[in-house]
């Protein structure tokens, strides 16, 4: 291809956001600004490296994405959860708001790396650090991010040159608080990168709770709390999240288990689920190692006290 050609293409494709563009207005009128200004700045640097812009992308294509990113990005207008004390094996911090946080225009990430035998790890954000030396097992605490449309990739920390792997592009609402987790292969090392959405405000009176599966080799499992007649979560597949759950206060013993099957591959004893508070666990493990579960909690702080985060 001449550098002509590739104008011409440029040119092409140009004119074809520009008809996009007044099919939006004719739909949503300017709901979709902030969605304008990805597209501006991905057609700044030439299209090189958005999957977004394929030549087989159609119009059809790019309104449902274009919806579906300003939705997200238009979560300011949604209800912000309060300040947050998190509660991990590391210890204990806290969080801001998520109205503080959308008032300086953040987010809220944090990072789970789900390889317990897997060496120490680093997130990027475009090639930038977010987090570093982030061990087995290990649950960070949130940090703020001023960016929107991001690009996540994880690397070891001990090979500080290398590219990172397991890419995961992402739009993040401000205000808003995401989970980071870092799954691994059936050889134990990571493989891929999922970025959760938190919603840490359950209905009064209730807890929450959500499973997350990241044990290999154990096919779908059943979560059972004991004292309660059903699961709580059942067949939850491997790399998948069991979405939040609302449930009255209770405390027992939280049983993992293969689907459909008596037999208990692991448990957390003494586990308390109080109101007004959210909790994660997190199964890793297997096909050889004993499976565990990696728990957290984040209680909501009444009022509106603000803690600012380092960027």
């Amino acid at each position: 291809m001449t550098s002509a050609d590739a104008a011409e293409g440029l040119a092409g494709r140009t004119s074809w956001v520009r008809e996009v563009r007044a099919r939006e207005d004719s739909l949503r009128g300017t709901f979709l600004a902030p969605v304008r200004a990805l597209w501006d700045h991905a057609l700044h640097t030439q299209l090189t490296d958005v999957h977004l812009f394929d030549e087989e992308l159609d119009m059809h294509s790019y309104t449902r994405w274009a919806l579906g990113t300003a939705l997200a990005l238009s979560a300011g207008c949604t209800p912000k959860d309060k300040a947050v004390t998190t509660t991990t094996d590391q210890g204990t911090s806290s969080s801001p708001s998520g109205e503080m946080a959308a008032q300086r225009d953040h987010s809220m990430i944090r990072v789970v790396n789900a390889v317990p035998s897997g060496p120490k790890i680093t997130l990027l954000a475009d090639e930038r650090t977010i987090f570093d030396n982030v061990a087995g097992s290990e649950v960070t605490p949130y940090k703020e991010m001023g960016d929107n449309a991001v690009k996540f990739s994880v690397r070891r920390s001990d090979q500080p040159s290398a590219a990172g792997e397991a890419v995961n592009r992402e739009v993040m609402g401000d205000g808003q608080r995401y989970t980071a987790v870092v799954l691994p292969n059936e050889r134990g090392s990571m493989t891929s990168l999922r970025v959760l959405h938190d919603e840490l405000t359950p209905a009064a009176g209730k807890a929450r709770i959500r499973v997350i599966h990241a044990a290999t080799g154990t096919g779908e499992l059943d979560v059972v709390l004991t004292g309660r007649k059903d699961e709580l979560f059942s067949g939850i597949n491997f790399g998948n999240e069991a979405g939040y759950k609302d449930i009255d206060p209770a405390s027992g013993t939280l049983e993992i288990r293969r689907e459909n099957e008596q037999l208990m591959l692991a448990s957390v004893k003494g586990m308390k689920l109080e109101a007004g508070t959210a909790y994660t666990v997190v199964i890793v493990g297997g096909p050889k190692a004993p499976l565990k579960a990696i728990t957290f909690e984040d209680h909501l702080i009444p009022g509106s006290g603000d803690v600012t985060l380092k960027p």
